[in-house]
């Protein structure tokens, strides 16, 4: 968009001069290279992005390693153990 707006000066400042610069009998070479050297030396000031945003493309995805759950069905009356960290804990649970 910003690159438009600066397009669009340079362009209609060359257009409203070059009448100016064939009544002086100057050849429109010279408008065409000034306009040239305009757009030049406002791509080397990098106040504007001449060709528009660049795609930038986004930094990869970590992939974490996410906790594996399951479920199952205990019978009435059965005892469980619940283990962390590859061990048994003591505390039993009676499933009623």
């Amino acid at each position: 968009l910003q690159a438009d707006v600066y397009k669009g000066v340079i362009n209609d400042v060359i257009g409203q001069v070059k009448e100016a610069f064939l009544d002086e009998n100057v050849d429109i070479d010279v408008l065409q290279q000034l306009k040239k050297d305009w757009e030049e030396k406002l791509i080397a000031s990098n106040s504007v992005d001449w060709d528009g945003p660049r795609y930038v493309p986004p930094p990869p995805l970590r992939q974490m390693k996410q906790p594996i759950m399951t479920s199952t069905t205990i019978p009435p009356g059965s005892t469980v153990r619940i283990a962390q960290n590859g061990q048994v804990n003591t505390t039993e649970y009676c499933v009623s």
